[in-house]
């Protein structure tokens, strides 16, 4: 059995456009998700910049049931996924569990899709990405 989402959390700066859309793109797939004014908790960001190596704005994080969780690096990567089609099986928004995409390690052995780690888990390194999101540069 896959993993299960329970949240959507994004981080996020007042004016930032690339913020909007990413909010955008969730709001039209119907995602939930929880907003988190960098500006109004910037010891959280601070957490989320020494963690992950990043220095932008939106961040986007999806967190499972078992704790663990995907850093999506910004507007352009979230939109690349979901464009792929590999948001919604992330999110367990279709009804294949057959995918590859949020299953335990020994659950996508017969599949050529990359686990949830391809994706920026804990151990997420933003240089091995070409596709980075200018977004809002914090400090």
């Amino acid at each position: 059995m896959g993993k299960v989402a329970v949240k959507v959390i994004i981080y996020t700066k007042p004016g930032c456009s690339y913020c909007i859309k990413a909010k955008q793109l969730l709001h039209s797939k119907n995602i939930e998700y929880e907003e988190v004014d960098i500006i109004k908790n910037p010891e959280l960001f601070i957490i989320i910049k020494s963690e992950y190596d990043v220095k932008t704005v939106p961040q986007i994080f999806i967190v499972y049931e078992d704790e663990s969780k995907i850093h999506i690096n910004g507007y352009d990567e979230l939109n690349r996924i979901d464009c792929i089609g590999k948001l919604d099986s992330m999110l367990h928004l279709t009804s294949s569990r057959d995918d590859g995409i949020g299953h335990d390690s020994s659950d996508h052995s017969s599949t050529n899709e990359p686990d949830n780690d391809s994706y920026h888990s804990s151990n997420f390194d933003s240089t091995e990405h070409n596709m980075q999101d200018p977004g809002i540069e914090i400090m």
